[in-house]
């Protein structure tokens, strides 16, 4: 299928049991986990075992926004760290000022999917999305969500695509991941399917809902393995 070597992961093992039937010589499977520093440390050892040319990750997100519903599949081309604050810490007396979520000394602040990636993404169905993400350590209600959207998110605002947005979908991974594989140089996509809507709205059989995202990755994830 390819001979160019990929990494397939994602957060939960119902993912990780169907990128199996993928698995060759040139693709990789591996299972990152929940939370950012499980998902930093999984990503770095999948990095470091396999050296893979892309790295495609799949999992699911709650939406911050009214714009997305329930199994929507959208590309997390762009993440920050919402947990990350040193805005009361001035670096220097000439430094400016941190903004949340801007990482010390580097000011690295968001990261990013590989644009030939997304592209063929959108090139697969048009209608995906692309989603600025916003990566946290906690599970988000609908009443959570109203106080992240109030409190937090508006700190977040970034210029993105000549524009100012703020996250619109929330998960616990994908900035980490993202942080890793653009540290290493190493082009990966992230794409998620909305778990729960801004409402607060999620599905009664979440295993069911898994399962049937799992069935929209694996047909996106083998036209990406066809293309690279």
């Amino acid at each position: 299928m390819t001979t160019t070597r990929i990494a397939l992961i994602g957060a939960m093992p119902q993912e990780i049991e169907a990128y199996k039937k993928l698995a060759n010589n040139n693709i990789y499977v591996g299972l990152v986990g929940i939370s950012k520093p499980i998902a930093a440390l999984n990503t770095t050892k999948i990095i470091l075992d396999s050296n893979p040319d892309f790295l495609i990750f799949t999992g699911v997100a709650g939406a911050i926004s009214e714009e997305y519903k329930l199994g929507d599949l959208v590309i997390g081309s762009y993440a920050i760290d919402a947990d990350l604050d040193v805005t009361v810490w001035k670096e220097s007396p000439q430094a400016p000022k941190y903004k949340r979520g801007e990482q010390p000394f580097t000011r690295q602040r968001v990261y990013t999917s590989d644009q030939r990636l997304v592209n063929l993404v959108l090139d697969y169905n048009k209608n995906i999305k692309q989603a600025f993400v916003a990566t946290g350590s906690a599970f988000l209600d609908q009443k959570k969500k109203t106080e992240f959207l109030e409190k937090i998110n508006p700190q977040l605002s970034e210029t993105l695509e000549g524009k100012l947005k703020t996250p619109d979908v929330y998960d616990m991974e994908t900035s980490a991941v993202l942080q890793v594989a653009n540290h290493f140089n190493k082009p990966a996509i992230v794409i998620r399917a909305i778990s729960d809507t801004l409402e607060g709205n999620a599905p009664e059989d979440f295993n069911k809902f898994i399962n049937n995202s799992v069935e929209q990755y694996v047909g996106l994830v083998k036209y990406l393995l066809r293309q690279l």
